[in-house]
C-alpha cells in the first residue's frame, strides 16, 4: 500500500477503501504467506463482503498484491486472475423505504445513527455531502442547511430543514462538534458510515443502501405534487428544460414549502404522504 502511494498509482480515497478491504474482509488470510493463498481463499473473502463495490474493492486489492508479489518472485501465479467479481443486482422493491418502515426509523430514532437515516430521508443530500457538511454551513436561525457536490446544481445549494427534524439537527447542532457528523470527535468517512447505515438496517429488520434515502423523498415528492422546479433544486438534480433551470429563480420559502409536502406525521402514525 505504502509503495503504491509513493509512485502516485492510487489516490487516496483508494488507499482508504483497499485498507479497509484488507482489514474487514480479510481477516482469515491474515497469518498465511502470501504464496499459499488460492484462488478459492481469495473468492471466499470476496464473497464476504457487504454489496458489490465492497466486494469489488477486495478483488482490487487482491489484483494489486499478485502484481507486487510477482514482481517480487513471491509467486509465479496470479490466482486473482480467476476469481470473479460480485455484480450489481438492482432490487427494485428495495429501492424505496416503505411507511411501516420509516414509522420504525422514528420509534427508534434514539439508537445509534438512525438521526442521520431521518435526516437523510428528509433532506435528499447525499450521503457524501452530509458527511462533508459543517456545523457552519447549518444557519439555525433561518433553519437551512447549506451543501452540495458532484454537478453545478448539486453543489453550494441551500436546503431548508424539515421541521420533523428540525430537533435532530439541534441535538446535533448543540453538540461542540465540527461536523454534523462525527464520531469521537472526528469526521466520519463515507465507508465507516456505509457500515454503520447497515448495521442500523439489519438492527431495525431492514434492506437499503444509503442512495436509498434519495430515492425516497424524490418519491414523496413526486407523489405530493411538488414543483418540479423546487424538487430539482432540493435534490441538486439538473434539469433538462433550460428555461427551468436558467431562468426560474426559487425563494428559500417555497423550497420550504415544497420540502414541508411530505408529512412526517403521517410516516410516523401510519398514513403516508399528504397528495391533497
Amino acid at each position: 500500500e505504502k509503495r503504491m502511494k509513493e509512485s502516485g498509482h492510487l489516490a487516496h480515497g483508494s488507499i482508504v477503501n483497499l485498507r479497509s478491504a484488507y482489514t474487514k474482509w480479510c481477516r482469515r488470510l491474515h497469518n498465511m504467506p502470501y504464496r499459499d493463498i488460492r484462488a478459492h481463499m481469495m473468492q471466499e473473502c470476496i464473497n464476504s463482503a457487504v454489496g458489490h463495490v465492497v466486494g469489488n474493492q477486495v478483488r482490487t486489492l487482491f489484483v494489486g498484491l499478485d502484481r507486487l508479489a510477482m514482481e517480487f518472485d513471491i509467486i509465479d501465479k496470479k490466482y486473482s486472475d480467476v476469481t470473479r467479481g460480485v455484480a450489481f443486482v438492482h432490487k427494485k422493491d428495495r429501492a424505496v423505504f416503505s411507511d411501516a418502515e420509516v414509522s420504525r426509523l422514528w420509534a427508534n430514532a434514539e439508537e445509534p445513527w438512525v438521526d442521520t437515516i431521518l435526516i437523510l430521508l428528509y433532506s435528499g443530500w447525499r450521503v457524501t455531502e452530509l458527511l462533508k457538511m459543517r456545523i457552519t454551513d447549518i444557519d439555525m436561525a433561518n433553519n437551512t442547511m447549506r451543501g452540495g457536490v458532484k454537478t453545478a446544481a448539486g453543489k453550494d445549494r441551500i436546503v431548508p430543514i424539515h421541521s420533523a427534524t428540525l430537533p435532530l439537527i439541534k441535538q446535533r447542532y448543540a453538540g461542540g462538534i465540527n461536523y454534523i457528523i462525527e464520531h469521537k470527535g472526528r469526521k466520519v468517512s463515507y465507508a465507516s458510515y456505509r457500515e454503520r447505515f447497515i448495521d442500523a438496517m439489519n438492527r431495525l429488520g431492514m434492506n437499503h443502501t444509503t442512495r436509498d434515502t434519495r430515492r425516497t423523498l424524490r418519491t414523496w415528492l413526486d407523489r405530493a405534487s411538488a414543483p418540479f422546479a423546487c424538487a430539482n433544486r432540493i435534490m441538486g438534480h439538473t434539469c433538462k428544460d433550460i428555461g427551468l433551470q436558467v431562468y426560474t429563480i426559487k425563494t428559500v420559502e417555497e423550497l420550504r414549502a415544497t420540502i414541508e409536502l411530505v408529512k412526517a406525521d403521517s410516516h410516523k402514525y401510519g398514513g403516508g404522504v399528504n397528495n391533497t
